[in-house]
């Protein structure tokens, strides 16, 4: 609308100061539409540098991730460096709702890994200029700048036992534990290490509930410390 009102009051200003014949009234219309005109243009600066008529909304969205992983039994998230010193990283992860793989990128938002108990997820806070009311998208709508992106947090939560590698270490890791002699050594250092750290909690009184899910606890942890020696 404030295009609209830019557009009539020009026309306005030229047809009144050169057609009018009454030259009191010919100036009168001039200076006021030169005003008007000077407080639209006023406007649409104050709208688009300063946000005049908006305010700032945050957005939460939550989505669960996978492993982008092709081996069920190895949980990873994956990043690729970027920039001329690779220290920005774009984020690989899959949903449950796509097998294909997503990205995040430091273009389009921050980026942080947290390692959690609970279940792997993306946490995404959006901030975001938005008009206050409807008269002011009314009166600056067309100038497309509602729900003008601020700023983006993403957070990844993964699981502890989840492995966080550049694409180049997954490389090197999968390609390592496609050697069966790699993966047998493996096995049963993971077997071996498990074995050790029940034996030093034999003392501790656990019912065979808890000792399943001791063992499963422990040998995701030592799994993720055998795969990490591999890459050293």
């Amino acid at each position: 609308m404030i295009l609209f009102l830019l557009i009539v009051l020009t026309l306005i200003t030229y047809l009144g100061s050169v057609y009018l014949k009454n030259r009191r009234a010919s100036l009168w219309i001039r200076w006021v539409g030169n005003l008007c005109l000077v407080v639209v243009l006023a406007l649409l600066v104050l709208n688009d540098s300063f946000h005049l008529g908006m305010k700032t909304i945050t957005t939460k969205q939550t989505t669960a991730i996978e492993s982008v992983s092709s081996q069920a039994n190895l949980s990873m998230l994956m990043y690729k460096p970027v920039g001329t010193k690779g220290t920005e990283k774009v984020y690989l992860y899959k949903t449950n709702h796509s097998q294909k793989v997503q990205t995040l990128t430091p273009e389009q938002a921050t980026t942080k890994v947290v390692q959690t108990k609970g279940k792997p997820k993306l946490v995404q806070k959006k901030q975001q200029w938005v008009y206050q009311n409807v008269a002011m998208k009314q009166l600056f709508g067309v100038l497309g700048n509602d729900h003008r992106r601020i700023k983006t947090q993403n957070t990844l939560y993964v699981k502890n036992d989840w492995l966080v590698l550049s694409t180049k270490q997954a490389k090197i890791l999968q390609k390592k534990l496609a050697n069966k002699q790699i993966q047998a050594r493996l096995q049963q250092q993971i077997k071996q290490k498990v074995t050790v750290k029940m034996a030093q909690m034999s003392k501790e009184q656990l019912t065979p509930q808890q000792q399943v899910r001791q063992i499963h606890r422990l040998t995701q942890q030592v799994q993720k410390q055998a795969l990490e020696s591999l890459l050293k």
